[in-house]
Formats: structure tokens, C-alpha cells, sequence
């Protein structure tokens, strides 16, 4: 599959990703990394859709057909037989860090690669991604073959088999040369890798590689790295084909250790002859493999933990458990249920000093989101009467198992007061208490006016955890953007000349006017408003398609908007707005903004500072167009970027003859 860090023609857009920030640079480079590492498991796939037609990314109802949510949750897919993506699309949020995501995970069972959390679907799960990490599930029991992180597809390396956690599991890998057309041919080898739990002991094998190609194939070091289940004692048994595989404690080739960074359990074999089948057993010391509860989402825990410390630059003694203590019982593998058991301790002594620490409320709330997992999820949806809004108000805790003495939770919301909307009785903002395992969730109804202003929806979430108390904000724009416009065109303009020429609308402006537009065809302005239907979201930006208002496609040309913008008193602000292709912009007659340009268009692709009179000010606009796509989407919006929910958009007044006033680049 293709991967790029470009979405969009743009030319403004930076596709390296070295120029980023370093914390974005380090997310997109270890992303890029496990992909190059995943190439193993990627290439046997494309030979599966090579030999069957299953694609490689695969929507959930071709694997559930008859589960209703299979249907609903398009952004997910499945990548290959045994990974589960949930790709985050929507900004992070601003006061975490992270993407809260509510993720479906299909029926049966499925460990987070990441955090090692294991679910049980069918689910709903509440999901708090930090920006290095991916939402990555593999199924329970799979076998994923990879490689090391590398520059190129090609690199040589040991074969890793990522093992996860599961009653039995499967795959086959794929390999050719990789160079010729040989595979088409029958020149090319698979390896059938199984997996299965007896008893307290996981049996994993590797069969001897079988086709043409096999004989070509050299041999190679495998690393076997166990996600989510680990064998109970360090003294456990490791055998390769009947010979025991001891420990290593320095820089040997083969051997088993403690991975603590990935909190992994990692098996070394050097030197495997393909051609020859291996034997690797494991004694876990339980039954299934599965191991117990507390072990699941370690690795998240642990990490949390240490997201925290950082935060607050915490470094904790060491008779006092944190992520670093936590590390080094794992690393001395002392015991797997004293680390589980340590992070445990650690992860609410951190609440612990949280809520001991001299800290400013913001402080204390953003770093016990994290440590939660505290995922909020508020959506704005219309009403199904056509009037007002409903705001859906859920909360989720991730870690929730990881709570001690906590047997419920409660909260309730707090707004300020907005501009236009209207909020129920404080008694309709409040949370049924309920158990720390399940949701929160509350439908709150809002009034509002009939015509589509731009208003902001700023507040607050208070969550209760026993004497635990946390502020989530909320500041949500409703109506983005303006939102109803004067339209009228398109002009016939020839490429090198669509912005230049001067049409009568910049001449003068009247609004009942007739014009000779494309093709000599009779053009009007035309009254555009927002259109607001049941399955309308609120908070995208309204944007002005010409095509769909002037009845088909038409190229080069030239079109015109107008609305007026009520301020309540003289202010600085500025417009952020987005084309396709050109733009012209005047304020009160008087030209503020030109970019002759050729683009696909993106929001607030430009940002053009004005000064807005006290009173009714006219704005206009001239869009030009080559070909494909024809429109634009603008906001009024203070110097900095905040929205002006006080300035009102109008289009009902009286505006026959009215001039603007003259400008050197009109001619007029």
C-alpha cells in the first residue's frame, strides 16, 4: 500500500517529516518503522489478495457480515487476516494530548499492540491514543510476522514472530526474490507457523519452508517477542526442539530475556535453517497462556505512569513505586506478578500524590486524564425536531480495572453562557452515578436560534472519583464559518486573465440586478444559506460549491459573494478562508486580500487581518476557476484565531445601489 505523509496538493503543505516538531517527527518516524518492520506480514498479504482477490485493507462486514456495527464503523478496517485498525482522524485534544476515539472491537478477542489491553467484542471501547501510538489490534492467539524498524523493504534482518496472547493461533509467510516476476511463476516459498496452549505450556511451530524457493532462502535469526502473556517464574522452562534455551545476561545471540521498554518476553534463535522445522515450547506456568487479569494493559499502565511523571517532572524515591521501579522488577524478572503487582502500586500512588500535589486544578485534571484514560466524547447533532441542537455527552475510563476503592463515578456539566444558543436547567446537566467499569453518558438538549450564527459552547465536564475531582473543558464551535452568502456568476474568464478583469459587480453593487454570465446566459444573485439537515455536523465549516449552486461544471470563470457582518463595536479581526482557485476579498469597498493562484482547496488555507466598523460592514469576494472543484469556505475569527460569535452574519438589508467605495485594483 502506498504510504505518504501528503494529503493534498497544496503546495504550502510540508510533506518532510524531519521538518516537523520533534515530538511530530518521532511519531511519524516511528510509524514509518513499524510499517518498514510489518513489511513480512504485509507481503504475505498482497500474495493472498494476488492469489484470491482479498484486499489487503478490508472493510469489517466482509469478516461480519450479518453484525449490524460492522456497517456503521467505516473509518475501521481490517489489515490482513489478523490486525484491526481504527485510524485517528480528528485532532487531538488540546487539553490531553492525546485522541480520544470510542473504537468498536468486532466479536471475540483482541490485544492492543500498544498497551497490550486485551477486549473482548462485541464492544464499544473508550480509547486514549497519545501521539506515539496507533490504534492497533491483533487478533488473540495471532502469530504477526515482521522484521526490525529499517530504512528499506529489503534491509536483512531476523525474522520476528509477534506472538499475542490467545488459546491458539496461525499463519503462513509468504517470500520470493522480490525482484522478478517469478512469483507468477511458482518461484516463491511459504511457511506455515502455528500455535497452540497445552496445559500451562505454549506450543509454537514453525514448519520447514515448502516450494521452489525454499532451497534459495538463507538462514536466519527468529525472535519471538510474547505480547500480553509471559511466563510466570524467570526459572520457567524454554525449549527449542527438546534443548532447553537458556537466559541471556549479556550480549548473547540466542537466548530469552525481559524485554522492559516493550514489556515483552523475547526469545533469540540464531542461525534457523528455514528448510528445517522448529519445535518452541514455553512453559507459562497457567493454563490457556492467557495469564491473569492484572498482567493485561501493563505496558499501558506502565506507560501512563511515566507519560505523568514526565508531565509534572515527578521523579519519584525509590521506596516510592514508579514507572522506573515498575521497569526494573520487570527487568529482573524476579517475579511477573511482583511487576504486575508493582505497577499496580505505582499507578495509584500516582493518584495519590496527584491529588497531594501543589498544583493549579488544570495541571492536576490534565495529568489524572491521562493516568484515567479518561476518554470524553461530545458530539453535536441537530434535533430530530428540527429545532436546537442535542449535545451527546459520554465518558469512558480505560484503566478503570486499575482503580482502587473506587467502586462508582458521577459528573455533571457547566457551561458559560453562550451567545445565541439556549442551555436547559442545571438539574438536565447532571450525571447519574454509576460504576467506574461502565460509561457516563447524557443527552443534553439546546435551544436555538433558527438562523445558522456561528456561537461557541465553552464549559466544563466535573467528574467524581470518590475524593478525587478532575475538570474536563469543552469548547466546541457550533456553525463554524459564514454561513449564508449573496451569490452570483459565473463570468466567463479566460485563464490569464480571471481575477484581472473587472465585471460589473465590482462596479456596482445591486443586488437585483441581471447580468450576462458564460455562454451568454442571463445571471442573477442568488440568496445561499447553511442548510442544516438531520445528519448535519455542526462543527464542520460551511462551504460555498458553485457548481452545485449554478446548476452544472463550468471552467474558467469567475464568481462573486456577499454578505454583511454586523459587528457590536469597531474591532480588529481577521478572516481565515480557504479557495479553489484564486481569491479577491473587500471589505467596505476597499480590497484587503488578492492571491492569483491555482489550488485544490483546503480550510483556512490563508489568514488576512481586517478592521470591522462598529455596525453593518459589507464584505465581497471573487473566486476564480480553472477546472474541477470551484468554491470557498471563510471565517470570521479574531487576529489570533478565536471565533467572533458576536459579529453577525446578515443578508435581509436593504442594499439596492449601494456602491463600494473605489479601490486602484477595480478601477472603479
Amino acid at each position: 500500500p502506498v504510504l505518504r505523509t501528503h494529503t493534498t496538493k497544496n503546495p504550502e503543505a510540508e510533506r518532510r517529516i524531519w521538518k516537523f516538531p520533534k515530538p511530530y517527527f518521532e511519531a511519524m518516524r516511528a510509524a514509518f518503522s513499524l510499517r518498514y518492520a510489518l513489511i513480512p506480514y504485509i507481503y504475505s498479504a498482497a500474495r493472498q489478495c494476488y492469489d484470491t482477490g482479498l484486499p489487503l485493507c478490508r472493510p469489517l462486514y466482509y469478516a461480519w457480515p450479518d453484525t449490524e456495527e460492522a456497517y456503521q464503523h467505516t473509518g475501521e478496517y481490517l489489515f490482513g487476516d489478523d490486525l484491526l485498525v481504527a485510524p485517528v482522524t480528528e485532532p487531538a485534544s488540546a487539553f490531553s494530548g492525546c485522541s480520544e476515539l470510542q473504537v468498536w472491537i468486532p466479536p471475540g478477542q483482541w490485544v492492543n499492540w500498544f498497551t497490550d489491553e486485551v477486549y473482548d467484542g462485541p464492544a464499544l471501547v473508550p480509547l486514549q491514543v497519545p501521539l506515539n501510538e496507533i490504534p492497533l489490534f491483533a487478533r488473540a492467539g495471532a502469530i504477526i510476522p515482521a522484521g526490525e524498524a529499517a530504512q528499506r523493504s529489503a534491509t536483512p534482518g531476523p525474522l520476528v514472530l509477534h506472538v499475542f496472547t490467545g488459546d491458539a493461533g496461525k499463519t503462513v509467510l509468504y517470500e520470493d526474490d522480490g525482484i522478478s516476476d517469478g512469483y507468477a511463476s511458482g518461484n516463491f516459498a511459504r511457511t506455515k507457523i502455528t500455535r497452540a496452549n497445552e496445559g500451562t505450556r505454549c506450543n509454537i511451530t514453525i514448519a520447514a519452508a515448502e516450494g521452489p524457493y525454499a532451497e534459495k532462502l538463507p538462514v536466519r535469526d527468529v525472535e519471538l517477542r510474547l505480547h500480553a502473556f509471559f511466563p510466570d517464574q524467570p526459572g520457567s522452562s524454554v525449549q527449542c526442539n527438546g534443548q532447553p534455551v537458556p537466559q541471556r545476561t549479556g550480549d548473547e545471540k540466542s537466548g530469552w530475556w525481559f524485554d522492559p521498554e516493550q514489556v515483552q518476553f523475547v526469545i533469540r534463535l540464531p542461525q534457523m535453517d528455514p528448510r528445517k522445522a522448529a519445535e518452541i515450547t514455553i512453559d507459562t506456568g497457567y493454563a490457556g497462556g492467557a495469564g491473569v487479569p492484572v498482567r493485561r494493559g501493563l505496558r499501558g499502565r506502565i506507560q501512563a505512569v511515566r507519560d505523568v511523571e514526565a508531565m509534572l517532572g515527578i521523579s519519584p524515591p525509590k521506596e516510592v513505586p514508579g514507572a522506573a521501579a515498575v521497569r526494573a522488577e520487570f527487568d529482573q524478572c524476579k517475579s511477573l506478578d511482583r511487576a504486575a503487582v508493582a505497577s499496580a502500586l505505582a499507578w495509584n500512588m500516582t493518584m495519590k500524590r496527584l491529588r497531594e500535589a501543589q498544583l493549579s486544578n488544570t495541571e492536576r485534571s490534565r495529568a489524572l486524564v491521562r493516568l484515567l484514560g479518561l476518554v470524553p466524547r461530545v458530539r453535536l447533532t441537530p434535533a430530530t425536531n428540527g429545532t436546537g441542537a442535542v449535545l451527546h455527552v459520554a465518558l469512558g475510563l480505560e484503566r478503570a480495572d486499575a482503580l482502587l476503592g473506587v467502586p462508582n463515578w458521577s459528573a455533571e456539566v457547566r457551561f458559560d453562557p453562550p451567545h445565541h444558543l439556549e442551555l436547559p436547567p442545571a438539574d438536565d446537566l447532571r450525571f447519574e452515578r454509576v460504576a467506574v467499569t461502565r460509561t457516563l453518558s447524557k443527552d443534553i438538549a439546546i435551544a436555538g436560534p433558527s438562523s445558522a450564527q456561528t456561537d461557541v459552547l465553552r464549559g466544563a465536564i466535573n467528574v467524581r472519583l470518590n475524593d478525587t475531582t478532575l475538570d474536563v473543558p469543552i469548547d466546541m464551535v457550533v456553525l463554524p464559518s459564514i454561513n449564508r452568502w449573496w451569490l452570483v456568476g459565473p463570468f466567463d474568464a479566460p485563464m490569464q486573465d480571471r481575477l484581472q478583469t473587472v465585471f460589473p459587480p465590482e462596479r456596482k453593487l445591486d443586488l437585483a440586478a441581471e447580468y450576462t454570465g458564460k455562454g451568454d446566459a442571463p445571471i442573477r444573485w442568488q440568496r445561499v444559506e447553511r442548510t442544516i439537515t438531520p445528519d448535519s455536523d455542526l462543527t464542520d465549516e460551511f462551504f460555498v460549491e458553485f457548481h452545485k449552486y449554478f446548476g452544472q461544471l463550468y471552467y474558467d470563470a469567475v464568481a462573486y459573494g456577499l454578505t454583511y457582518l454586523e459587528s457590536p463595536r469597531e474591532m480588529d479581526a481577521s478572516l481565515a478562508f480557504g479557495s479553489d482557485d484564486g481569491i479577491v476579498i473587500w471589505l467596505n469597498g476597499k480590497e484587503v486580500h488578492r492571491h492569483d493562484v491555482g489550488r485544490a482547496y483546503t480550510p483556512r488555507q490563508d489568514r488576512v487581518a481586517i478592521h470591522l466598523n462598529e455596525g453593518v460592514n459589507t464584505l465581497m469576494v471573487k473566486i476564480s476557476q480553472g477546472g474541477g472543484m470551484w468554491g470557498f469556505g471563510m471565517h470570521v475569527e479574531t487576529p489570533d484565531g478565536a471565533p467572533l460569535p458576536e459579529v453577525r452574519v446578515l443578508l435581509d438589508k436593504p442594499v439596492e445601489g449601494e456602491k463600494p467605495a473605489p479601490d486602484e485594483k477595480s478601477g472603479s
